[in-house]
């Protein structure tokens, strides 16, 4: 008797676990963790991140700046508009920039650019519009020293300068020819006075689109063909970050090359998507109602378990839509599609254990049945999980958002269920 109070107190105690574990995971998924932030409290878990046909995106227009005297005839070639809008495909890449669309216009070279809202997409608008012709001049003949093509590459750093303060360096190495003329030109562009005394230092400019960097000269023999440029140093952490984009921007155009003709921006604004909030709401409502659905049907089936199957389920969507939160995955319309085939698979996972445990048999083969159906779903997986990962290295939004959302509902799954079957989620119910 003892014994079978025993039994039946650990039984109680997994489900009451497994209630516990769910509503926690649900709580944190649809309400979030909220916690002091000054004056007000602020959700800790992220936002999702809602892809440009779901949210809107920023619609950029570059046209030829037919008012600049460098684009002639013969520089406004199609040539020259492929290369441009490779250039432009370049420099996003090099600020990873991922979900975009690029468009360019054969006939008159203008170039239209989709790329989603955040902080940093005035800096990609301008990026795309730079010519970004880099020079080394002399300061008084304006002789050009070095340029783009003697450029290695370039990096932006931040290194701690003293205590208290930081300074932002922009680091060029420059390749082998640039590294023997840096050479050259650190021998002749040195600190130097004349027999009287006078400063007769000769100076360089540094330059990008004519605009000057800085105007220095050399201290020593540069060797190595690495030049570090201190675009600032300060204690404010604003300032430091100011210095710093100032850094990376300059490296965006050193990393690439420029433009083969100039450009300006046209058109800058904020496009909303067709789909409305209302839309999403109704896909929502759609999508809950099916899911309420699927669950009372589970109980009609399954009776107490159910009830926990129904349960269950709930917890999976619910840590499916944290995983996408929490992994940064761009939501596209056709990943809420894939949330939605996510639910459908671990749905019928759940109902073909559940109808394993329902045929009342002894412990040993219920458990060799679970596990042959759990195998069998495994392997149905396989392609799936091939789809997924394929999907996510595709830079189509759309796709990627697919496959990123398949690879963690299936990581999901693994988790989720083997820390469910752990605590016992069902008890096995024989028949008499």
């Amino acid at each position: 008797m003892k014994k079978s109070k025993s039994k039946l107190s650990l039984k109680l105690l997994g489900r009451i676990l497994t209630v516990v574990v769910i509503i926690l995971i649900a709580v944190i998924s649809f309400v979030g963790i909220f916690v002091q932030d000054k004056n007000s409290m602020k959700n800790i878990i992220p936002e999702y991140k809602l892809g440009m046909d779901l949210y809107g995106a920023r619609n950029i227009i570059i046209k030829v700046d037919e008012s600049n005297e460098s684009n002639t005839e013969d520089v406004l070639t199609l040539d020259n508009y492929q290369k441009s809008k490779e250039i432009a495909e370049q420099r996003l890449a090099y600020m990873k920039v991922e979900n975009y669309l690029i468009r360019e216009n054969e006939a008159n070279g203008d170039i239209s650019l989709e790329v989603t809202e955040n902080n940093d997409t005035d800096y990609i608008a301008q990026y795309v519009a730079t010519k970004g012709e880099f020079k080394v001049v002399d300061n008084d003949t304006s002789e050009v020293l070095l340029s783009n093509k003697d450029v290695e590459k370039a990096s932006a750093t931040r290194v701690q300068a003293s205590a208290s303060s930081y300074t932002a360096y922009l680091t060029i190495q420059f390749n082998k020819e640039g590294t023997e003329k840096l050479k050259e030109i650190s021998q002749q562009y040195i600190s130097s006075k004349d027999s009287e005394g006078k400063d007769t230092t000769k100076k360089i400019k540094m330059m990008l689109d004519d605009e000057t960097i800085i105007t220095t000269y050399f201290d020593e023999e540069i060797s190595d063909g690495i030049i570090e440029l201190s675009l600032g140093t300060t204690s404010s952490i604003s300032e430091l970050e100011s210095y710093y984009k100032q850094a990376q921007n300059i490296a965006v155009f050193l990393n690439t090359d420029p433009m083969p003709i100039t450009y300006k921006i046209d058109v800058n604004r904020f496009v909303y998507s067709d789909i409305t909030e209302y839309e999403i709401k109704i896909m929502t409502i759609t999508f809950a109602v099916i899911a309420v659905l699927a669950g009372v049907a589970m109980i009609v089936r399954f009776k107490k378990n159910g009830v926990m199957g129904a349960f269950t389920s709930l917890g999976f969507i619910a840590l499916l839509l944290l995983a996408v939160r929490l992994g940064n995955v761009e939501l596209t319309l056709a990943g809420i599609f894939a949330i939605a085939v996510s639910y459908i698979i671990e749905y019928f996972i759940l109902w073909s254990v559940l109808k394993e445990y329902s045929k009342g048999q002894d412990l040993e083969h219920t458990k060799k049945n679970v596990n042959k159906a759990i195998l069998k779903i495994v392997i149905a997986l396989v392609p799936v999980t091939i789809l997924a990962v394929a999907f996510a290295l595709i830079s189509w939004q759309e796709i990627s958002s697919v496959g990123m959302i398949l690879f963690w509902a299936e990581l999901t799954m693994v988790i989720y269920n083997a820390i469910i079957f752990a605590i016992q989620l069902f008890e096995i119910e024989r028949k008499k």
